[in-house]
């Protein structure tokens, strides 16, 4: 064991205490389990094993910072970009309510920094918030903002000729679920989809691409952790 003060310009740990082999101790009330650490964040290796320390090593994203400017029948979004930490934003989506705290209901409106969202009733106040995804896992979501737009509502066509389109429908929640994560296509994501994201690991992503589910081009321990949230049975 060691216990020794470490420090830098903008630290110190003092007197920390790390085991240097594995090992148990017993008595006639508790047991003690030792193992190897490590104090320092980052990763350790050897031949026989990994050892991440530091954090857990879940994806996560700066939150984007977003502003809302009314027009008429509709109301323009714009944000700041988000970035994705062991994962890539590949899809924003913009909820839209008509009470503050919501409920919302989202859309995807693609890997970009602005939206116009259309077809909004004049005088009335929506409330707007912004959520950066790698694939269909939300990493972060903005702050709420609020606008009120002016005029009518403006047109939406359901088919051809003048207005604005129809926006397309969203798939529901667990399809998209499925479709991320349900690998043999049995309506489940269970312990048969689990098996075939570990044959893939550590092939090359030009065949192991539909099972990189953060889009981080390599099959790891983020994209089990990510099949893993969203176990059906």
């Amino acid at each position: 064991m060691k216990a020794e003060e470490f420090s830098s310009d903008s630290f110190v740990i003092r007197d920390p205490v790390t085991g240097e082999e594995g090992g148990r101790s017993t008595s006639t009330s508790f047991e003690l389990f030792d193992i190897s650490s490590q104090i320092q964040q980052g990763e350790g290796t050897s031949t026989g094993f990994i050892e991440r320390a530091g954090f857990l090593y879940f994806p996560f994203a700066n939150i984007p910072t977003v502003t809302a400017t009314a027009g008429n029948g509709q109301v323009t979004l714009d944000w700041t970009a988000s970035t994705g930490i062991l994962a890539n934003i590949t899809d924003y989506e913009v909820g839209t309510a008509t009470t503050s705290g919501g409920p919302y209901t989202y859309e995807s409106v693609g890997n970009v920094l602005t939206f116009i969202k259309t077809g909004l009733t004049g005088g009335t106040t929506y409330y707007f918030r912004v959520r950066a995804l790698a694939g269909v896992l939300p990493l972060a979501k903005s702050e709420e903002v609020s606008a009120t737009p002016t005029g009518a509502a403006a047109a939406v066509s359901t088919g051809g000729g003048a207005g604005y389109p129809s926006p397309p429908k969203r798939e529901p929640e667990i399809a998209r679920i499925l479709k991320l994560c349900d690998f043999n296509n049995d309506g489940r994501c269970n312990i048969v989809d689990f098996s075939i994201l570990l044959y893939y690991m550590n092939k090359p992503i030009a065949i192991a691409s539909r099972y990189d589910l953060n889009s981080d081009e390599v099959i790891d321990i983020i994209d089990i952790s990510i099949l893993l949230f969203y176990w059906t049975d």
